[in-house]
């Protein structure tokens, strides 16, 4: 600086300054130079003005400056600063959103570096290209830009640009699949150890993109906080907040936390600057997909996006819904799409890059797909929609604590059971179908007990068993004189609903008026009283059930496509009680005992009239053997209701064989197994008892601290086997935010293990 001269020492103020996130502080140094001659120091100084005046988004003042700069440089022959307001220029451009013309000038800068034997500014020039053509999804491009910029700062011993450069390749090879070469890279990162504040948070980001990628959620999460922590606390560029809290969101919704990732999501969309256009609509086609809310999602997924990275994802999405929706042809267009984009994506990468680009697993889902349904298959090796594919076939005993009135455990009713536990907390649409008697009533009920609406009204409409006037006024009330003995106003099923949830049962026999009404209310929440002009609002979760065959009748042109699709977000399918006879003995029980309960008069099946019961057709199901039990409970004499008893009932029940005699009495003798204990110790029977229990087991566990953590695992591992795995659930059972909760989880192999035998 002393060879240099004061001004050399001002314009190196200038730009340590602004490296130092001071910019304000440039403007001094240029004060102290100004009515100095024209020379380099001058155009240091300036050019560091300029990155200030970017830096705060003013780019009209910017561009100005390193316009100035680049004319004056050449007429003083300072190849250096004539390369350096190119990138500047190029920069400029780039923010503004004009790609072409900053390609253009990151070309010429590095043309001129070339020409100049100017290494440094060689380099930088490299780096912006190999940005820009990555934003672009010439990846081809951009791998090369992105060695060449990094060779050069190996070459120039640049640590600091260097590892950014590395950063930014790992980030690419990741995208392209390869992570055996990211791997390589972070080693290399580690080696060299860190050279800015802002190099930790983009590490961060690229260690937690790394364990997603391999599965591992644990670490991908903690990663994720970190960099975000680091990002808010102001070490580093708020450009990538935006970016990790949708990784972050992604992350959620693999575990299942579908809370924690629509609070990411939001966080995402309020940072500043907010992720891409494309990358937030993505993300809300995720949350809605996750929810099962598929209308919705091709609703959100719908407005095109000019991002070919995320275009492609959206289309697989929109894919993804049309055939969940039964819509084969629509999903395998959508699936072309995506085909296409990602076939595009691949030009120009070298031969093994685009078999690691296609092999990874997403990508590689998309061509599945899309040949699957070309093939007439279904998009998943299920044989039918992911909603009615059949579960484990093993009962949870928690069903029956959650579900009380759904009596059974027949491997028939345990996909209800799964389809509940999926949909109960959502607000989805349910389509709840099954033939008469079979309990859809009670399937709407346990939905509406187990959601957060429980608190409010649960409010039920057989819309078989009104006329299509009376049914209008039923659903949506009216106004006094609306029609002939309208003497009040009336409030309809909706209002009375308002918050909670609607129940109408038997949708398939309303009227072609009552469904454009229906209609208008799902899509838009508002409806007018019958006789009255004034819109109300509703927010009332529907729920529906029919006997029908609503498809057929679609095909028919007798109910709407249009209501159809909009019903039918999750259906559920209630088995008829022929298939489910394993069940008969429990039901006739919980059928005595409400008999008992009203007369005290205790009765029990034997086995003849039990086996003659299970050989019975069943028509009307379990409203049928409701009846059937009310009636012999009435005509039996003595405690136990013999075959010769059913006769009386005025039904013809077949007399019982062999095979289903020796059946009924296995079912009969058979009595349901203790639940398996918790920690796998005998408890204490006393209080001296408890208190050497507690004792021992203090010493055991070494010390206090490590037994409150034995006990928390213990308590854990409890309410996740009550609440069948589900997080959420056992978070409220315990009292915890279910975010703590699922990171305890997650960290413990033996909880994680806990929960997925609880969920199978």
């Amino acid at each position: 600086l002393a060879a240099g001269g004061p001004r050399a020492t001002l314009a190196v103020g200038a730009e340590a300054a602004f490296r130092r996130g001071e910019p304000g502080e440039v403007e001094g140094y240029i004060e102290a130079l100004r009515g100095a001659p024209l020379d380099g120091a001058w155009l240091e100084a300036r050019n560091a003005l300029g990155k200030a005046r970017l830096y705060r988004e003013r780019l009209d003042e910017a561009e100005a400056i390193f316009e100035a700069n680049l004319s004056e440089a050449r007429a003083l022959g300072e190849p250096i600063h004539e390369g350096r307001a190119l990138i500047n220029l190029g920069i400029v451009h780039l923010q503004r959103g004009d790609p072409r013309q900053a390609r253009d000038l990151f070309e010429a800068a590095r043309a001129q570096s070339i020409a100049a034997h100017t290494p440094h500014n060689q380099a930088i020039a490299e780096a912006n290209l190999a940005v820009l053509h990555q934003r672009a999804q010439r990846y081809g491009q951009a791998l090369f830009h992105h060695h060449h910029a990094a060779a050069a700062f190996r070459r120039l011993g640049q640590r600091a640009n260097f590892i950014t450069s590395i950063l930014n390749l790992a980030d690419l090879y990741l995208l392209l699949g390869d992570t055996a070469r990211v791997g390589r890279l972070v080693e290399i990162i580690d080696e060299l150890g860190e050279a800015a504040p802002h190099v930790r948070p983009q590490r961060l980001a690229l260690q937690g993109d790394l364990a997603q990628r391999r599965g591992d959620h644990a670490q991908a999460r903690g990663c994720y906080a970190e960099a975000i922590e680091h990002l808010q606390a102001g070490s580093g560029s708020n450009q990538r907040l935006g970016r990790l809290l949708l990784s972050q969101a992604e992350l959620a919704l693999k575990i299942g936390a579908l809370e924690e990732a629509e609070a990411a999501v939001a966080a995402a969309a309020a940072a500043d600057p907010p992720p891409s256009a494309g990358a937030l609509q993505r993300a809300r086609v995720s949350l809605a997909l996750a929810r099962g809310h598929h209308q919705e999602a091709l609703a959100l997924a719908s407005p095109p996006v000019t991002d070919a990275a995320e275009a492609w994802r959206l289309a697989a999405q929109m894919g993804d819904a049309c055939w969940r929706l039964g819509r084969r042809g629509e999903a395998l267009h959508h699936f072309e799409a995506a085909a296409r984009g990602l076939n595009q994506l691949a030009t120009g990468l070298p031969p093994t890059l685009k078999r690691a680009f296609m092999s990874v697993v997403e990508h590689a889902e998309v061509f599945q797909a899309r040949a699957r349904l070309e093939a007439g298959l279904p998009l998943r090796p299920e044989a039918r929609a992911p909603e009615a594919r059949a579960p484990a076939k093993r009962f949870n005993p928690a069903w029956a604590h959650r579900y009380p009135a759904l009596i059974g455990q027949a491997p028939a009713l345990i996909p209800v059971f799964h389809a509940l536990d999926r949909v109960a907390g959502s607000e989805s649409m349910v389509l709840i179908r099954g033939e008469s008697g079979t309990g859809k009533e009670l399937v709407a009920s346990a939905l509406h007990q187990n959601s957060p609406r429980a608190h409010k009204p649960f409010v039920r409409v057989n819309c078989a068993a009104f006329v299509e006037e009376l049914l209008l006024s039923e659903l949506f009330g009216h106004e006094q004189g609306a029609f002939t003995g309208a003497h009040t106003l009336k409030r309809g099923r909706f209002e009375l609903a308002d918050g909670g949830t609607l129940f109408l049962d038997e949708i398939g026999d309303i009227s072609a008026k009552t469904q454009v009404a229906l209609l208008r209310v799902l899509q838009e929440g508002v409806f007018e009283r019958v006789g009255g002009e004034v819109s109300l609002r509703v927010n009332a979760r529907v729920l529906c059930a029919t006997h029908r065959d609503l498809e057929q009748m679609v095909r028919e042109g007798a109910f709407r496509q249009d209501l159809y699709y909009r019903l039918r977000g999750v259906i559920i399918e209630v088995p008829p009680l022929r298939a489910r006879l394993a069940d008969l003995p429990s039901l006739v029980q919980h059928f005595l005992a409400q008999r008992v309960e009203a007369e005290a008069k205790p009765l029990r099946l034997s086995a003849s009239a039990l086996a003659s019961l299970s050989l019975h057709p069943w028509p009307g199901n379990i409203r049928e053997l409701e009846n059937v039990i009310r009636n012999v409970a009435l005509f039996a004499d003595g405690p136990v209701v013999e075959y010769a008893d059913l006769a009386l009932t005025g039904e013809r029940f077949p007399p019982p064989d062999e095979v289903s005699l020796m059946r009924a009495a296995e079912q009969l003798t058979e009595s349901p197994a203790p639940p398996p204990p918790v920690v796998g110790e005998v408890a204490p029977q006393s209080p001296l008892d408890e208190a050497a229990w507690l004792g021992a087991r203090l010493n055991a566990a070494g010390g206090l601290p490590q037994f409150k953590k034995m006990i928390e695992i213990e308590v854990i591992a409890m309410a996740l086997r009550a609440e069948g795995g589900s997080i959420t659930r056992a978070a409220a059972r315990l009292g915890m935010k279910r975010p703590r909760l699922s990171q305890i989880i997650l960290k413990d192999p033996t909880l994680t293990r806990i929960k997925q035998e609880a969920q199978s």
